[in-house]
């Protein structure tokens, strides 16, 4: 028997909120082209934004997340990355302030089970993974006040080709495994500030100084002197009003 761990990211914060994404490969990237792991379709989003990769120390396996440059950033618990930081289970990863995810991690134990053959055929091996296995059996002996010896429990007997089929013992009372504590809720992070862009500031600027060229011109005009509209008038032909 031998101990695994299954990875997710879990969308606590945007579209498809809920979803899982299993992480299965050494490096797991996220962005907005079909090449990347999770994909992620908005213009928010760079076409490689993130980044989460695995690494194999005496510890067991660890989990780094870094930002490949992406446009609007990238967060891990509030807190901007500025380069490679290892990921904990629980941690809440933001992309931009459009999606964020909480990186989980559930522990499986992978246990190996006895086909059943028939006398005289070779026993087969069959892998199986179970999430919680259940214990032993559990047995109450008999007061014994002459034999202290115990008797071994009694074995289910193979079925042979042509004999009669035997009555199997009752089967034993198993105690169930208690099921797991639900995780406490994590709160959801503030989204990041949005970071405008210094062409909008430029454009609004340009548009503010064109409307204050118009208004003193307007203001000009209203206020023009009598010579002014005579001399308009005879540059470009118009008879003057009577």
């Amino acid at each position: 028997m031998e101990n695994y761990s299954r990875r997710f990211l879990v969308v606590i914060e945007g579209p498809n909120e809920g979803q899982a994404y299993p992480l299965q490969d050494v490096v797991c990237t996220i962005g907005r082209t079909a090449d990347n792991t999770i994909v992620i379709d908005s213009p928010r989003i760079s076409r490689h934004h993130t980044q989460i990769r695995f690494t194999e120390s005496a510890t067991g396996t660890m989990a780094m997340v870094e930002d490949m440059g992406s446009t609007n950033g990238t967060w891990v618990n509030q807190r901007q990355l500025s380069g490679p930081q290892r990921l904990m289970p629980g941690d809440i990863i933001t992309l931009a302030d459009y999606v964020a995810f909480r990186y989980e991690v559930e522990d499986t134990l992978n246990t190996e089970k006895l086909a059943p053959a028939m006398p005289g055929s070779v026993t087969k091996v069959i892998d199986d993974s179970a999430t919680y296995p259940p214990p032993p059996p559990t047995y109450e002996e008999p007061y014994r006040p002459y034999d202290e010896t115990p008797t071994p429990a009694p074995r289910q007997p193979f079925i042979q080709l042509g004999s009669a089929p035997q009555t199997a013992p009752p089967a034993q009372p198993v105690s169930r495994p208690s099921q797991p504590k639900a995780a406490p809720p994590v709160s959801t992070p503030a989204a990041p500030p949005a970071k405008r862009s210094k062409w909008v500031y430029l454009i609004v600027a340009i548009l503010v100084v064109l409307i204050c060229i118009c208004v003193a011109i307007a203001v000009y005009l209203w206020f023009a002197p009598v010579t002014f509209w005579e001399q308009v008038f005879e540059l470009f032909n118009i008879p003057l009003p009577q």
